[in-house]
């Protein structure tokens, strides 16, 4: 039997709170090209008026179908009224446009595409754009290479800050984005082509400097950096468990892999899908850890056990969800009051779901993401 280790979710107080700083990739944000997409307005965020010096946009795509063919502009990152990165269908090239005074007339643009067309669809590409305000340019990368430029309009050099919303996916005008986003970086100091190069297949840790924001998408609408800057999902945005098979988890520290007992008729778990260390709970002598796993049948169980390989409970998990990773959400101490987070998809409607587990009582609660 071999066993599944998995990284450590990262504690979190509340299902729809955000904050897993060094997670591994788990999803990406899945967006139909006609309603969906995620937004921030520009009372609730921080940091995302980049008015001067440098500004980097860095995100993972993966389209659907081509702009061309769908006929709307693939909008990707969106600041209302001052600056937009998006795919034009016109001629499927990926486009910067700011404006220096909010009205987007040729005097107050700067506007810049790459001058070969973006053709990749059904496959992970990662987009970097290096704007550097006050001198006009903009440099764009594709998995981490620079590729040739077109300036359309360099005739300002600073960007207005406006009072229009952020978009992800959208521009609020109708465009909309069709296919796959992950991992989106927002920055505001200059990054070097090889800085790029070098961190593009990594996961932050929130502290590195100029970091914004970074949405990882990990069943989460908020990000890391200086700040988290909380989504909000528009028309029904669903996770995907399709990410870039290139991303890799460098920081993070994994779970120290402990064994579990041997299946018997209180402890029925014969196959191990996910475990991790669980602090505080107050069943049994020693450190915890929790399993979730399946039975020689379907059935799958959220067990608990001690490190000495000492196993203390089994709860059934929900009939028609399928975990994926477990992680404690709280405890004060009391086995009564510990509640266990466990990420699950369901099987009939092939969403993401939150299921609320009580250590003590077995009841379970299942929320959608």
């Amino acid at each position: 039997m071999k066993k599944f280790i998995k990284y450590i979710l990262a504690m979190i107080a509340f299902v729809f709170l955000a904050g897993s700083a060094m997670a591994a990739n788990t999803t990406s944000l899945q967006l139909n090209g006609t309603s969906q997409y995620v937004s921030i307005s520009d009372t609730a965020q921080s940091g995302l008026d980049i008015t001067s010096g440098t500004m980097v946009i860095e995100a993972y795509i993966k389209l659907s179908q081509l702009p061309s063919v769908n006929g709307k502009m693939f909008h990707i990152f969106n600041k209302k009224g001052a600056f937009q990165l998006f795919i034009n269908p016109s001629d499927n090239k990926i486009y910067f446009i700011s404006t220096s005074d909010g009205t987007y007339s040729a005097s107050s643009q700067i506007q810049v595409c790459t001058s070969s067309s973006f053709n990749y669809t059904n496959t992970w590409k990662h987009l970097a754009v290096i704007v550097k305000i006050s001198q006009k340019t903009v440099t764009f990368l594709i998995d981490g290479k620079q590729v040739e430029s077109t300036s359309v309009l360099s005739n300002a050099s600073s960007i207005v800050n406006s009072n229009g919303s952020v978009f992800i996916g959208a521009n609020g005008d109708g465009d909309y984005f069709m296919g796959l986003i992950d991992d989106v970086r927002i920055w505001n100091v200059e990054r070097t082509t090889s800085d790029i190069a070098d961190n593009l297949n990594k996961e932050l840790t929130g502290s590195e400097t100029g970091l914004v924001t970074n949405w990882k998408f990990n069943v989460l609408l908020s990000g890391i950096g200086t700040y988290s800057n909380t989504l909000t999902n528009n028309g029904g945005a669903i996770f995907s468990a399709d990410i870039p098979s290139t991303t890799v988890t460098e920081t993070v520290t994994p779970v120290t892999e402990t064994p579990v007992v041997t299946p018997s008729a209180s402890n029925p778990i014969t196959t191990v899908i996910n475990q991790g260390v669980a602090v505080g709970l107050s069943i049994g002598t020693n450190q915890q850890y929790l399993v979730i796993g399946k039975d020689a049948g379907s059935v799958y169980y959220l067990a608990i056990a001690e490190t000495t390989g000492t196993f203390l409970k089994s709860i059934t998990l929900t009939t028609g969800y399928v975990p994926i990773s477990v992680t404690q959400v709280y405890a004060n101490g009391t086995a009564s009051t510990t509640q266990v987070s466990v990420l699950a998809t369901k099987t009939s409607d092939a969403k993401f779901y939150n299921l609320l587990v009580n250590t003590s009582t077995g009841a379970i609660n299942p929320v959608a993401w």
